[in-house]
């Protein structure tokens, strides 16, 4: 969370109150601490790494495995705004995969999807720390083009209603983001590519 605060909200210049907005940190931290860390968790589960060869599919770069909750692979991987997945097919994906992981589990899938927002939400802000890091520092532009469809998907998941704890200041803060300039400038290019 840290790296997206230092990252991105800092180098976009996007006004919050430093307080207000670790406290959400620490709320949001403790939270998704609830269900448990007991699955094997693949860290970095996202579209570049997944690979299709003879239709199979084969998943590449799992050295950061360790064990973890099981939503947050999924959440990597139906909200990689590198991938750009419509909605529709995001959540029928969430379904089978949800209906498929409870089956074999045991999880409530009520208490699945509770969670999964969270960790939706702080794997965005992760990958949106890096997009920051690595295209509004080092400048590298691969980088910047994501950070709009990126920042998208954080505030269609806060909007959404679905996260069922309260974090005030990074809700008002991640929705200050497209009235920034730089942001402006960034969803100029977009355009413009």
């Amino acid at each position: 969370m840290n790296y997206f605060k230092y990252m991105l909200l800092k180098l976009l210049a996007v006004p919050f109150n430093e307080r207000r907005l670790e406290h959400d940190f620490e709320k949001l931290a403790d939270f998704l601490l609830e269900p448990g860390q007991d699955f094997f968790l693949y860290r970095d589960f996202q579209s570049a790494n997944v690979m299709l060869v003879d239709g199979d599919p084969w998943f590449i770069d799992y050295q950061g495995g360790r064990k973890g909750a099981p939503q947050y692979d999924v959440a990597s991987l139906l909200y990689d705004a590198k991938a750009h997945v419509p909605e529709e097919s995001r959540q029928r994906l969430l379904e089978y995969y949800i209906e498929r992981f409870c089956s074999v589990s045991g999880e409530k899938k009520e208490e699945f999807t509770g969670y999964f927002t969270g960790f939706s939400m702080i794997r965005l802000m992760q990958a949106l720390g890096a997009f920051g890091f690595r295209g509004l520092y080092e400048r590298k532009p691969t980088f910047t083009g994501s950070i709009v469809p990126a920042v998208i998907l954080l505030i269609q998941l806060i909007d959404s209603g679905k996260l069922p704890v309260s974090l005030p200041e990074l809700t008002q803060t991640a929705r200050a983001i497209p009235g920034v300039q730089i942001y402006k400038d960034l969803e100029l290019e977009k355009k413009t590519d």
